[in-house]
């Protein structure tokens, strides 16, 4: 995880000085935003997610899936992160899903 948060603004200041090459820069994005919830660092979750232009937020998979992620888990609606491992929009999210959830039942349990 700490080599994905050394690469990552790398990786998104590419996209920011090439846009012709943006095809991925969502799921990249999409990825940072996971990787922040992940790792509860909310208020760097929330000040990329302000970077995103609002119809992006609703309309593209990538991003629109840690923007609901975020608002079940602090609706406690912890069943709809589970749910949500069955429909992510790219198998690279499957890593941030499954810590998600284990601190889900860790918190469950333990709670």
């Amino acid at each position: 995880m700490v080599a994905f948060d050394d690469a990552i603004p790398r990786v998104l200041s590419f996209y920011d000085q090439c846009p012709s090459a943006a095809e991925n820069k969502y799921l990249m994005v999409g990825l940072n935003l996971m990787f922040l919830l992940a790792s509860n660092r909310l208020s760097d979750f929330h000040m990329l997610l302000e970077s995103v232009p609002q119809h992006i937020q609703t309309s593209n998979p990538y991003i629109s899936t840690p923007v609901r992620l975020e608002q079940s888990l602090m609706e406690g609606a912890y069943n709809k992160v589970i749910l949500t491992e069955k429909t992510i929009p790219s198998q690279y999210y499957s890593t941030f899903i499954r810590i998600m959830m284990d601190a889900v039942r860790y918190s469950l349990n333990n709670g």
